[in-house]
């Protein structure tokens, strides 16, 4: 079982899996944890209120795993319809509820913390 699911970060346990899987293979691939970051690492935090509904989870890799990625997708993962290219992100359309967006980081500022000291968040 991994993180997400153990923690039951999501209602919806297709999500939790799917972050699940998508953290181990960017791990695999860069050797590096991704971080949640945007609205949902603020709900992890407290800043938003308990019933916010995401409509998509970001994450954030330092540049030199974000450049690995770029190089390493598409590939074939469950769940995901197609990857779109941007240069500061990496949009994964995925068949479940939410959308996945890699996040090339750009504030180094960013202070980085661990919810249930499990799961890396940026704010």
């Amino acid at each position: 079982m991994g993180n997400f699911k153990d923690l039951k970060i999501f209602e919806d346990e297709q999500v939790n899996e799917f972050c699940d899987v998508i953290t181990d293979i960017v791990r695999d691939i860069t050797g590096e944890e991704l971080a949640l970051c945007g609205s949902v690492a603020k709900h992890l935090h407290g800043s938003i209120p308990e019933d916010y509904n995401p409509k998509d989870i970001d994450f954030v890799v330092d540049k030199e795993a974000f450049h690995k990625l770029y190089r390493a997708f598409p590939m074939d993962i469950d769940k995901v319809i197609s990857f779109e290219f941007q240069p500061l992100r990496i949009i994964l359309w995925t068949e479940l509820e939410v959308g996945v967006e890699i996040w090339l980081q750009n504030q180094e500022n960013e202070q980085k913390l661990m919810y249930n000291q499990k799961i890396p968040y940026r704010i």
